[in-house]
């Protein structure tokens, strides 16, 4: 499930309001249904983001996210990591 919010609306009267900054809020719940478990049994994984876009367009961004859970590309470990990140809009 993912939930987007943009705050700090601009322009509201106008077709396309715009705001620069993102918040974006994604979680993942995974249950075992068969073959191998998982390590710990079921699995959850959420993920915190906020995106600042540098340009009127919205096609550039710089964004801190947090992840905390159990994610699949680190094979289901319980970890919490921060990342920095450049976001392109193509």
């Amino acid at each position: 499930m993912q939930l987007e919010y943009w705050p700090f609306l601009s322009g509201a009267v106008t077709t396309l309001p715009q705001s620069h900054i993102q918040l974006l809020i994604t979680g993942y719940y995974r249950t075992r249904v068969g073959g191998d478990p998982l390590p710990q049994g079921d699995a959850t994984l959420v993920t915190y983001a906020i995106n600042y876009f540098v340009d009127p367009d919205q096609s550039i961004a710089i964004g801190l996210e947090r992840e905390t859970g159990e994610s699949p590309v680190w094979n289901f470990r319980d970890e919490t990591r921060t990342m920095i990140g450049l976001r392109l809009k193509l």
